[in-house]
């Protein structure tokens, strides 16, 4: 039985339609359909998907995330990235799985790991937390 908030996250409550031009930060709780323009950051707890007219200039993250339009810019996916054949990605990635279709294309650095993206991110910000406490110890010792 899947759970109240893995149904919200299926749904898709916010779409940017075509002809639409969204400048800024989109933040959303739910899934995202961008069939227009973005251009700042787009973070979702949901999928995310880029309409085959659909063009991002911003950081993407989301749980999934599928390309049938262009981004231009470095993404985050927790589980699975596709690239559909009428997809562009141009930047970074990182994600569980990554899929890209016959056509589909990718110019960037990839980073792939068998748990969620993200994990690797707050290891990397433990790590420097962990770190500058040690150099704060060491600073007070001497």
């Amino acid at each position: 039985m899947r759970s109240k908030q893995d149904k919200k996250l299926d749904n898709v409550d916010t779409i940017i339609g075509a002809g639409t031009v969204f400048k800024g930060d989109v933040d959303s709780e739910a899934s995202i359909r961008v069939d227009g323009t973005v251009a700042g950051t787009v973070n979702c707890k949901g999928d995310v998907v880029i309409g085959q007219d659909g063009q991002v200039d911003a950081e993407v993250k989301g749980r999934n995330i599928t390309v049938a339009g262009t981004i231009k810019g470095n993404v985050t996916s927790q589980e699975t990235l596709k690239v559909e054949s009428t997809g562009k990605l141009l930047g970074d990635a990182k994600m569980a799985t990554l899929v890209i279709d016959e056509g589909g294309k990718f110019d960037g650095h990839s980073s792939m790991g068998s748990s969620d993206a993200t994990n690797e991110e707050k290891q990397d910000k433990k790590e420097k937390q962990d770190k500058n406490k040690s150099n704060k110890k060491k600073d007070k010792a001497s």
